[in-house]
């Protein structure tokens, strides 16, 4: 446990040495870059305001309506694609084109057809969650061996038990891991559609600290951003633990 919390904390404090280092031998205005030690109190001065939990709540919520919408559309197409050729051969085409778009090019029309509220934040989300599900879940179904298909005809099992008892085993590894993708995926449609419209969020604040050249309001914004893509990750990394602990894919070293 002290290992592991070492591997963690060691290159993280190795960082601010070397940040708190820099601003202070190449005398470094605070107006370009704050020391650890100011950042931190402005930091703490900034969340006794109480101003910032507004902007937190607004890109939490929308990462996780988006999320969850997102997640949904990815299962339910990915899962007509793996399932049917045809259904496959129809919207691949238009899934690798809205793919191939880039999302900071298309975030504007979002803004202008949902406004500049959330809606317009969670279409974004949506869009960028929805790809890496729908693709893992068809890796998952497809990596279902030839053998596995023989038996199940052999044993005359009906959809509702292959279903549950095959295909949801055999692609839950893979849908996890589209979704830890997924969620820095979200962090990131949420932030671009908030710096390019947006009346609060974190990314608002960014965009915000940019026009008025305040740094401590964009790496305050940054630092919540990375806090909240570091829980969310965790999260799902520890449900991953949880739910698939009987997976080989659990015990392969990280080469």
């Amino acid at each position: 446990m002290k290992k592991k919390i070492a591997v963690i904390f060691i290159p993280f404090l190795l960082f601010v040495l070397v940040w708190d280092l820099y601003v202070r031998f190449l005398s470094i205005p605070s107006y370009i870059l704050p020391s650890p030690g100011s950042f931190l109190i402005e930091l703490l001065t900034v969340f006794r305001q109480g101003e910032i939990y507004t902007h937190i709540y607004t890109t939490l919520y929308e990462i996780a309506i988006g999320m969850l919408l997102g997640v949904l559309l990815g299962l339910f197409v990915g899962y007509l694609v793996a399932k049917s050729r045809l259904i496959e051969r129809i919207l691949n085409p238009y899934i690798i084109i809205i793919q191939i778009i880039p999302k900071i090019s298309i975030a504007p029309l979002f803004l202008l057809w949902f406004g500049l509220g959330a809606n317009s934040k969670i279409a974004i989300i949506i869009l960028v969650v929805f790809f890496p599900i729908m693709v893992n879940l068809i890796v998952g179904l497809r990596s279902i061996d030839r053998n596995v298909h023989a038996l199940l005809k052999l044993v005359k099992v009906n959809r509702w038990q292959k279903f549950r008892f095959v295909e949801v085993m055999y692609a839950l590894p893979a849908i996890i891991s589209g979704v830890k993708v997924a969620c820095t995926y979200a962090i990131t449609g949420a932030v671009i559609g908030e710096m390019l419209g947006a009346q609060s969020g974190l990314g608002y604040l960014v965009m915000l600290g940019s026009e008025t050249n305040e740094i401590q309001i964009i790496l305050t914004s940054v630092f919540l951003l990375c806090i909240i893509g570091l829980i969310l990750y965790l999260m799902i990394d520890l449900f991953e633990r949880k739910l698939l602990g009987w997976h080989e894919t659990r015990e392969l070293p990280l080469n």
